[in-house]
């Protein structure tokens, strides 16, 4: 059955957030009560930079975000919605967010959220927003217009109960490879850095009174030898023959992120931007040139013969004789290096950060000998596998979900009753 969102909300339940001469940053503390920012809608986080006092609040009470309610981001990056849950702290939302109070008689909470973050829900909030340099949602008359099909509460509760077991293994999965990713990057600095690897006896090195000798970087184990990254790696950056190869497909910075190559389209290569570089491959490292806090970054662990990228994005091939390419990626995504690297961005002459190969090639390392080498990469490897394993299957997920949640929500795919809980 057709609703407008406004016919499914409870009264008084489209709250947009007070404006700013209400809720002024000079008023914010450093604890209290919490704040709702779009980036807890966007991220889905609870993470809080800004507080108010008790006396603040009492003005603003009406702008609390209760349990069951949907905080939806308003201004800018529109469209991202999150659900408070039962143990999400008190706090109130900033002019940025709205909030939609459903009514559980009509809809069920987690449905309209699942709603809002399909691709249909979310076009019906960006198609509703204004303004060409700021965008905006658009007025309260236009959002509550938007029409929902709605099947029964019984129905919402089967297709809430699949698609949840669709975003809690989501949610598993990012919390292994986190975790994974973590343990990567200290094991990392303990054995690369500090010194720590394993010794013959399975003990840390350095502590254990393992030989150290002088470098230019200061004291490193006997055998290890110092190098320039540009003493193993190169920055790849010839031109694809586009009379040669007609279809390819194009990666730009927005389409690499955190490790994760999204899936992009084959299209000609002649209506490519005329700098794209050549094709790259399995085992190269992609790094943005443009302000590297933003993260753009990936390895290539996957068949790339039909690609070819950016000139903003350096490709970094590894002589794995040397060294390992997975080491270097492990390097470049520290938050120390990313750190470093901002900073080295933001101190050159330009109109915005940039890191070149230029500079990187000059980062010295200390590497050991083959052997131990290859003992370190064994261990290392088992996790980087697993983190691609469980992002490759994850990929496939976010595919089911987007491509069952319209069909789903729609009432175009029937959920068995088996899925029901009571």
């Amino acid at each position: 059955m057709n609703y407008n969102l406004g016919d499914i909300l409870e009264d008084k339940g489209y709250i947009r957030g007070p404006f700013g001469s209400a809720l002024k940053r000079g008023e914010m503390k450093e604890i209290g009560i919490p704040v709702y920012e779009q980036q807890n809608a966007i991220y889905n986080n609870r993470e809080f930079r800004y507080f108010i006092d008790e006396e603040k609040y009492e003005t603003l009470k009406r702008f609390t975000v209760k349990t069951n309610d949907l905080i939806i981001s308003c201004s800018g990056t529109v469209g991202f919605v999150s659900l408070i849950e039962e143990d999400d702290v008190k706090g109130i939302i900033s002019q940025a967010l709205l909030i939609l109070r459903p009514n559980i008689n009509i809809v069920l909470p987690k449905f309209l959220k699942y709603y809002f973050s399909s691709k249909q829900g979310r076009s019906n909030l960006i198609e509703r927003s204004i303004g060409s340099v700021q965008v905006n949602l658009a007025k309260r008359n236009i959002i509550e217009s938007i029409q929902i099909n709605l099947p029964s509460l019984s129905e919402q509760k089967k297709i809430v109960y699949y698609l949840d077991l669709l975003t809690d293994k989501l949610d598993l999965n990012n919390r292994i490879i986190k975790n994974s990713e973590e343990i990567s990057q200290t094991l990392f600095k303990r054995w690369f850095i500090d010194f720590e690897f394993p010794n013959e006896e399975g003990f840390p090195y350095k502590s254990s009174g393992g030989k150290m000798v002088d470098s230019e970087l200061g004291k490193i184990p006997m055998g290890w030898s110092i190098y320039n990254l540009n003493d193993f790696t190169q920055s790849i950056s010839e031109s694809i023959n586009k009379k040669e190869v007609k279809f390819a497909r194009f990666l730009n910075t927005s389409d690499i992120s955190e490790g994760q190559v999204e899936n992009v389209e084959l299209s000609a290569t002649e209506k490519m931007p005329g700098q794209a570089k050549k094709l790259i491959q399995n085992g190269d490292i992609l790094y943005s040139e443009i302000r590297p806090k933003n993260k753009r970054y990936a390895y290539v662990n996957f068949n790339a013969d039909e690609y070819v990228v950016s000139t903003k994005l350096m490709v970094l091939r590894v002589n794995e004789a040397i060294y390992s390419s997975k080491l270097l990626y492990l390097w470049l995504t520290m938050p120390s290096t990313v750190g470093e690297l901002q900073q080295i961005a933001e101190d050159r002459s330009g109109t915005f950060p940039q890191i070149t190969f230029s500079i990187l090639a000059n980062f010295k390392f200390a590497i050991p000998p083959k052997k131990i080498l290859v003992e370190l990469i064994k261990v290392l490897e088992g996790m980087h596998e697993l983190q691609f394993e469980l992002k490759r299957e994850n990929r496939k997920l976010i595919e089911l979900r987007d491509t069952l949640l319209p069909k789903v929500l729609s009432g175009e795919i029937e959920i068995p009753d088996e899925c029901v809980v009571n």
